[in-house]
């Protein structure tokens, strides 16, 4: 796995060889500086043309590249935090009948950015929607994911917007999972029913950069087995 998502050319040690896969050669990977759509819709488009959810992935994906590039790796923040990596992964697959994808960057964090780039006004907003006053990265997280509905809501009077949570609230036995700093946070439908439930937690090691993905059972069946 390592081999084939580039881990051994990054560090630029020689990659070992190894047998054929179905469950490792399926994955996809690409990776850049900038905002850059036509890559990302290059990847999707080359998962198998069965597999709706790629498309409705689109526009949340791009969102996470968004933020990678004009929040995790603003130039003030990696100047405070003397960081001088500025790229985005996203690797996807099809396996085990589900479609996985994931946007990540060893940026400086959600937690680190969301009060630096929110107004007073917009955190306290936050901190009422979700019931508490932020104490851990869990909670940043769990917030910045209400940015956009609630600056959407307030621009055009309870339109919800676009977000990187909607595809999940739309999609039976799918999941948004975003790992930041030492937060973690889950978001999943499990039913037909299409009720969410979220999880959320710190752990004791925080990690660095933002890790966002999500999972969508495949219901046509396809699948690298």
């Amino acid at each position: 796995m390592l081999s084939q998502v580039g881990f051994f050319k990054l560090i630029g040690v020689r990659s070992p060889k190894y047998r054929s896969l179905s469950h490792v050669d399926c994955w996809k990977v690409t990776s850049g500086e900038l905002v850059q759509s036509e890559v990302l819709g290059e990847l999707l488009s080359s998962l198998p043309p069965e597999v709706q959810a790629s498309r409705d992935l689109y526009r949340p994906a791009l969102e996470a590249m968004c933020n990678c590039v004009e929040h995790g790796y603003h130039e003030d923040f990696c100047v405070l935090q003397n960081k001088k990596y500025k790229k985005w992964w996203c690797l996807s697959a099809v396996i085990d009948g589900f479609l996985d994808v994931i946007v990540c960057d060893l940026g400086v964090g959600i937690p680190y950015t969301l009060p630096r780039t929110q107004s007073s006004s917009m955190i306290d907003r936050l901190s009422k929607k979700i019931g508490k006053i932020f104490s851990s990265d869990s909670d940043y997280i769990k917030a910045s994911l209400l940015v956009k509905k609630t600056r959407t809501q307030e621009e055009f009077r309870g339109k919800g917007g676009q977000d990187l949570k909607s595809i999940v609230e739309n999609t039976p036995f799918s999941t948004l999972q975003v790992h930041s700093n030492k937060g973690s946070y889950t978001y999943k439908t499990s039913t037909k029913a299409l009720t969410p439930k979220e999880t959320a937690y710190d752990n004791k090691i925080a990690m660095a950069g933002t890790i966002t993905g999500w999972s969508f059972k495949v219901s046509n069946g396809v699948s690298n087995d």
